[in-house]
């Protein structure tokens, strides 16, 4: 019994708030993140525990499938020629978006850009940078070529991958003078170039497939399987790819070029 009349029963029945199984037994639908917000008020602290405990299932069952889709990226790696053109340009790619390409006030403004236009332009140039660096060690001339391995992968994403608005080929080589970019090139080993172009090229997909875990115990059992899978593909070990990163930043560092990030 739930103490309350057949006809209010009902009505909860018929809002979700309360669900029936196929015994006829009642309990609340507390799987209904709808049903969880109204009820948060009344019990914070029980629903922050149920939410956390379907978090650490999604989690679980996420960690499952991101192994079978690093498996199918290195895997196609190393059957697919030409195939480290790809996941460079989309993992530097991925990269130069999320260091945010942080530069010197006075020297944006000496190239023609405000604070605001700035950060569109910069953005919309990441695709060329990618590519510019890539090029250096391998054989590819569109982004859109790396776009299609992406494509090709047959992981099943949640959305599609998309580019912000292109900036001009002009505008581009200005962002390019102020990240001094052919410095940084310039820098780059190209096993170091590989290493983080294939961790920042695995994010890339986790998260488009959405498969990156939410909670701190997951997260670690993620980078582990990332990184086992980083050593064998790369043959190198865990200590040896972080000396190389180590480096490859201090290198910059002290050529004071401090926004490319590890």
């Amino acid at each position: 019994e739930l103490g309350i009349s057949q006809a209010r029963q009902q009505q909860l029945l018929l809002s979700k708030i309360l669900e029936k199984d196929q015994e006829g037994k009642v309990r609340l639908n507390i799987g209904d993140y709808r049903v969880r917000q109204q009820l948060r008020s009344i019990f914070e602290l029980q629903i922050k525990q149920i939410e956390y405990l379907f978090g650490i299932q999604s989690d679980s069952a996420k960690l499952e499938k991101t192994k079978v889709v690093l498996e199918r990226i290195v895997e196609s790696i190393n059957k697919t020629q030409g195939s480290w053109a790809y996941v460079i340009t989309l993992g530097w790619w991925k990269m130069l978006q999320a260091s945010g390409l942080p530069a010197l006030l006075d020297e944006v403004l000496n190239e023609g850009f405000s604070p605001e236009s700035w950060t569109i332009k910069s953005m919309g140039s990441c695709p060329r940078l990618a590519l510019v660096l890539a090029q250096e060690w391998a054989d590819i001339r569109q982004f859109d070529e790396a776009v299609q391995f992406f494509e090709r992968l047959k992981i099943h994403y949640t959305e599609s991958l998309s580019l912000p608005p292109i900036t001009s080929l002009e505008e581009t080589n200005k962002v390019e003078k102020i990240l001094r970019w052919r410095e940084v090139i310039k820098e780059c080993e190209e096993s170091t170039v590989k290493t983080l172009a294939f961790f920042w090229f695995v994010f890339l997909v986790l998260e488009f497939a959405d498969l990156l875990p939410c909670s701190a115990e997951y997260v670690n059992h993620l980078y582990e399987n990332v990184w086992g899978k980083a050593e064998l593909l790369l043959k190198k070990s865990q200590a040896k790819i972080l000396h190389e990163i180590e480096n490859f930043t201090s290198s910059l560092i002290d050529r004071e070029i401090t926004w490319v990030p590890g």
